[in-house]
């Protein structure tokens, strides 16, 4: 298995045995050993680091190398060829970037950085899974709590008002580790969150806690079927087909479910044996109302009893009245406004003389 090595770092490593030429066996202890390197599948040559390496014990010998023997990333062939007393000795190492390296082997090491570019193919996708867990973090120290805040001068050093406002604070040390709550505010000049509902008491301050940034989902698709564009952006669209695990009819009316009403005694509902809604007074007919007449075909008892067959009927005969007088009233002459033209030539049977006037009076 090849040793991993941290790329451009000055390392010590240990090389060997060196064993008899002839024999194959039996350490050799008085070798100076001229060392040659492969970096990553290119040619031989000397190590950069000027230091021969020295015994050790059984044949085995410390070989320093330089930050400029493991510049490079990938395999490190190291090679000492055969001298008149001792067989060839060859390692293999494994060159891994610096962050890499630190992120397996340093001391307290958590995690191994990844520097993902794409998720299935897609680069939108890693771009959003980075927003994404960049925002999320766990905050190590610096926390003061109490049952509905955290303030922490050290990690929430963020300056806009309720930047992880819809987010989740999760609590993950102490007592209440493993309680989540859903962030309601933060206040940037006092670097604090508020949540809600309350924890059941106040965390022991430096607890540790973990921010889940709030996100939005855009869901194209439902239990492996593609939902359809809703009419109104950002208004799904639901057909319901089961309700409680009972399959729903097809409506009369496309776009008008059928509605069962339940039967019972309380509010809202159909009382069967009553014949009515509960706290809604139904009747059947007008003759329930005290004081009225019931009103039915041309027998309005309010209007009178018709003279004709009908009040229809009796509507017609005096529109026809009514006509006839119109055409009278139509032949009258108003050479005044408001006054009727009169040409009076008897009263009571006298006829009248004159114009009225004073040249020609009235007389008879």
């Amino acid at each position: 298995m090849a040793q991993i090595l941290r790329q451009s770092t000055a390392v010590d490593v240990l090389i060997g045995p060196f064993v008899d030429l002839t024999l194959g066996t039996g350490a050799e202890v008085g070798e100076s050993p001229s060392v040659s390197l492969s970096k990553n599948g290119q040619a031989l040559a000397a190590k950069n680091d000027a230091t021969t390496p020295v015994h050790d014990a059984n044949g085995y010998y410390n070989c320093e190398l330089d930050a400029t023997d493991t510049n490079t990333v990938g395999t490190l062939v190291l090679i000492v060829a055969a001298t008149a007393t001792a067989r060839e000795v060859r390692h293999e190492f494994q060159v891994i970037e610096e962050a890499l390296y630190d992120g397996i082997y340093a001391a307290a090491a958590v995690r191994v950085p990844a520097d993902t570019t794409a998720i299935n193919g897609a680069t939108s996708a890693a771009i959003r899974a980075e927003h994404y867990f960049t925002a999320m973090f766990r905050a190590a120290s610096g926390s003061s709590w109490t049952t509905t805040t955290v303030a922490d001068a050290t990690n929430l050093t963020q300056s806009e008002t309720d930047f992880w406002k819809g987010g989740i604070l999760l609590v993950a040390q102490g007592t209440y580790e493993g309680l989540a709550r859903l962030i309601t505010a933060f206040d940037p000049a006092t670097d604090t969150i508020t949540f809600t509902p309350a924890l059941p008491g106040a965390p022991a301050a430096n607890d540790d806690y973990l921010i889940i940034p709030h996100a939005m989902v855009d869901l194209w698709g439902l239990l492996g079927t593609v939902m359809a564009t809703p009419t109104t952006a950002g208004v799904p669209e639901v057909d319901v087909t089961f309700w409680r695990g009972t399959a729903v009819p097809a409506e009369h009316t496309a776009g008008y479910p059928i509605v069962t009403i339940k039967d019972g005694t309380g509010t809202g509902e159909i009382n069967t044996n009553a014949g009515k809604v509960v706290g809604v007074e139904l009747v059947d007919t007008l003759t329930t109302y005290t004081g009225n007449t019931v009103q039915t075909g041309d027998s309005f008892a309010r209007l009178g009893a018709p003279a004709g067959a009908s009040v229809s009927a009796d509507i017609a005969v005096v529109d026809t009245v009514v006509d006839a007088v119109k055409a009278k009233t139509d032949n009258l002459t108003f050479t005044v406004a408001n006054q009727v033209d009169a040409n009076i030539e008897s009263v009571n049977t006298y006829e009248v003389n004159g114009t009225g006037t004073p040249a020609n009076p009235w007389g008879r």
